[in-house]
């Protein structure tokens, strides 16, 4: 990741965290579950995958955000770039059309 966009998703995330789907579910594994860990390492530009949003106030969302970047970094986890796709209902710190910055360890849903 470029220094710039390294920059960009520094100033982006430090309003907002993304709740690890992976270990949710094995916190909650008959009650939360997610894409196979290789279904969500497969997902292309142009998908759709719902994350959850959570903010230093307590409050959480799950949204959609639009995939527009994929990529393997050097420790073989996969890396997104994405638009959020919803305007949030109570999370004050972002807004549809932003930038979200994640990996796969964040999806909880997948829509093709």
């Amino acid at each position: 990741m470029s220094q710039r966009k390294y920059s960009e998703s520094w100033e982006v995330m430090k309003r907002f965290q993304l709740d690890n789907a992976e270990q949710l579910a094995q916190e909650f594994p008959d009650t939360f579950i997610i894409p196979t860990k290789e279904t969500r390492r497969t997902v292309k530009a142009s998908e759709y995958v719902k994350l959850i949003f959570r903010e230093e106030t307590g409050h959480v969302e799950r949204m959609w955000v639009i995939v527009t970047e994929t990529s393997a970094d050097c420790a073989d986890i996969v890396t997104y770039v994405g638009t959020l796709d919803n305007d949030p209902y109570h999370l004050t710190a972002l807004q549809c059309g932003e930038t979200v910055y994640f990996d796969e360890r964040h999806i909880v849903d997948i829509s093709r």
